[in-house]
């Protein structure tokens, strides 16, 4: 079990988000790239792809769209993997129905990916069964995991940016009859 954790935007490096797996620095993103060692990679947060010189990577999401999507599709080269929208702002990564890693959306400057599987404490589980879930599933690179890390980030920042727009285009509609209401 581990965790990749996303630093929020710094003063320092105004646009810039990081992704660690403590004590080591995996990757630097901006709005439109990734910086991963001396590699590059573009981004499309519309759309969930990713691509570079050594691989490209894209997402389909159920429901045409990112923003409202309670299920994301990719494929990697283990095979098929979905993040599932288990309830409001809790998400899993599965690959084929078996557990592959969980994340909320509560907090998306500093967002936690958790591979692997905990109990309440939080230390790993450690049972028969998950023993066997996890030998049974395909080996994820350190770039699918940073891929699937962004992926994560980018559904939740999508999702915040749609109900940002709906609660500000209602406050819009409610002013004047809030200000007519108080004149009266």
């Amino acid at each position: 079990m581990h965790y990749l954790e996303w630093s929020g935007r710094t003063e320092l490096h105004r646009g810039t988000t990081r992704l660690d797996q403590a004590p080591e620095h995996l990757a630097s993103f901006t709005d439109t790239s990734a910086t991963i060692g001396e590699q590059v990679y573009t981004l499309d947060a519309s759309t969930g792809s990713f691509s570079g010189d050594d691989a490209a990577f894209s997402a389909v999401a159920d429901k045409g769209s990112l923003k409202k999507a309670k299920q994301v599709t990719t494929t990697l080269s283990g095979g098929e993997y979905q993040l599932l929208n288990e309830r409001k702002k809790e998400w899993v990564i599965l690959h084929e129905g078996n557990f592959v890693a969980q994340f909320t959306g509560d907090d998306v400057r500093n967002m936690l990916i958790q591979f692997g599987q905990a109990d309440e404490q939080g230390q790993p589980l450690e049972t028969p069964e998950v023993l066997a879930e996890q030998a049974a599933l395909p080996t994820i690179t350190p770039l699918e995991e940073i891929y699937l890390a962004w992926l994560a980030r980018t559904v939740v920042e999508q999702r915040l940016v749609g109900t940002t727009t709906i609660l500000m285009w209602s406050l819009i509609a409610l002013t004047p009859f809030i200000i007519l209401v108080f004149l009266m």
